[in-house]
């Protein structure tokens, strides 16, 4: 078993989820009357969450050989597609559910409300899926997240659950509300929210890996455990 934690985050993460945002943002503005308070449902957030990783994923894929990421000394080729995409799915459909309870709490002014919904909808989903697969790793393999280098591949045994789930509230509270500009503009939405997107992931990601690398944050680990080349799916 191999125990990753990081202690600084990369770069990359900045625009990666910069990417992220502007491939999601615009299916979510694309849906048929969403705003702040008709928020999106589960089923939507399970649509979005799924496509938005599986293209994020196909593109970092075909661009490992450039971005020069290693493990353990050993040059990353490929992380799963599939099953990184299905428990995207699970989280955006928890977070837009959370988010939908929360509609029904006004604030003022609307960015504090947007904040602590963006903080709260994220920890929870977090949190949650985190907790499920730990929970499910050994009963459903095909599920694992898997990493796969030059030389051996690695599955995902466990996530710390605290950690990576504040930073990613963290990060959902400072992005939320520069994503959310897409709604005051009326021509154009689709286009209009890829720019709140991209912008609102960089600005959020850019925060988390100020306070990650340069404040004493709590740390986050992977548990990672070898596993044969042909079993990275």
């Amino acid at each position: 078993m191999t125990r990753l934690s990081p202690e600084k985050l990369s770069l990359h993460f900045i625009w990666i989820f910069g990417l992220l945002e502007m491939i999601t943002v615009p299916m979510v503005a694309w849906l048929p009357g969403i705003t702040f308070i008709r928020v999106k449902s589960p089923f939507e957030g399970a649509i979005v969450g799924f496509i938005g990783i599986f293209l994020l994923f196909l593109i970092l894929n075909s661009s490992l050989h450039r971005l020069r990421l290693k493990l353990a000394e050993q040059p990353v080729k490929k992380v799963s597609v599939l099953a990184s995409a299905l428990w995207s799915a699970l989280l955006l459909a928890l977070l837009f559910g959370i988010q939908h309870v929360m509609s029904f709490i006004h604030l003022r002014p609307t960015y504090i409300q947007q904040m602590i919904a963006g903080f709260v909808s994220t920890f929870g989903s977090v949190f949650i899926t985190i907790l499920i697969y730990n929970k499910l790793y050994t009963m459903f393999p095909f599920c694992r997240i898997t990493i796969k280098t030059a030389n051996t591949g690695y599955a995902v045994r466990q996530f710390s659950i605290f950690p990576l789930s504040v930073l990613a509230g963290l990060y959902e509270a400072i992005a939320l509300p520069v994503i959310l500009l897409w709604q005051s503009v009326d021509s154009f939405p689709v286009l209009t929210a890829a720019v709140t997107g991209f912008t609102g992931g960089v600005f959020g990601s850019s925060i988390v890996v100020i306070c990650y690398n340069y404040i004493r944050f709590p740390r986050f680990f992977l548990l990672l455990e070898k596993i044969t080349p042909d079993q990275v799916l």
